[in-house]
């Protein structure tokens, strides 16, 4: 049920200089060699635990590995293609990216609007699906989308429409029937890709950022994009049959302190 893969951006001026390079032994692992003279590793027990002279190389298993050679659309086919159809069948899905600062979990999710990222590909993608099946099975949609950031453990609605460049934080709380739910937040019913691409640019332009060493617009915050997908049988009946699945699309802030 859990599938975690890596990809790697371009080198930096940075790294070029230090004479950096990609070392991707295959599709799906990673090896460092290293000169590390003491590593701090947690094992099973949770102990922290001192190995020295560590000379051996040190190895990574993924799902999936993509190089700086892979397109927008590779990323997508490779990581998120496959976990549309789950929604209809009333699974909740979840795609998150995480990393430091720098290494490209904005343009992965978002993109700019020449170049979209998973987000936009996925709605793209959920939103044909929605009109092949309301045709062929006869089954009635409802796509419904919030988008939040968590800040200082603070929540906002990226979605608002407040005049006065003030916004109020909202609160998480518990439902007897939905679950967590953020009181308050802006949901709005969306009919295509193209318009949650720009409740998605709308939002990002509002989200917090500073400057890091590593990234003069870092995003500073977690952003959430959630799609609720209703699926209504349309033949008669005594009662409806529904089927709900949420889609929770997460670009996590910069983590800074990688020990």
């Amino acid at each position: 049920n859990i599938r975690v893969c890596c990809r790697f951006r371009p080198l930096n001026d940075h790294e070029k200089d230090e004479e950096a390079k990609l070392n991707i032994s295959n599709s799906n692992h990673l090896s460092f060699s290293s000169d590390l003279k003491q590593v701090t590793i947690i094992n099973k027990t949770h102990h922290m635990e001192q190995m020295s002279h560590l000379n051996d190389k040190i190895n990574f298993n993924y799902d999936n590995i993509l190089n700086d050679n892979h397109s927008q659309a590779d990323v997508f086919h490779n990581t998120a293609e496959n976990l549309i159809d789950p929604l209809f069948e009333g699974y909740n899905v979840t795609i998150f990216a995480y990393g430091q600062t720098g290494s490209g979990k904005t343009h992965t999710m978002m993109g700019p609007e020449s170049n979209p990222g998973i987000m936009v590909r996925v709605m793209s993608d959920l939103f044909l699906t929605c009109k092949e099946n309301s045709k062929s099975l006869c089954v009635n949609y409802k796509v419904t989308v919030s988008f939040l950031e968590v800040y200082n453990e603070n929540i906002r609605d990226l979605l608002n429409n407040n005049t006065d460049g003030t916004d109020e934080y909202l609160d998480l709380r518990e439902d007897p029937i939905k679950g967590p739910v953020v009181a308050g937040i802006t949901e709005v019913e969306a009919n295509s890709g193209n318009e949650v691409m720009n409740l998605l640019h709308k939002g990002n332009s509002k989200r917090s950022q500073a400057a890091t060493a590593a990234n003069e617009v870092s995003s500073r915050s977690h952003a959430v994009l959630q799609v609720l997908v209703e699926c209504r049988d349309r033949a008669p009946g005594t009662s409806d049959a529904i089927k709900v699945g949420k889609l929770s699309l997460i670009d996590l802030a910069g983590s800074e302190r990688a020990a």
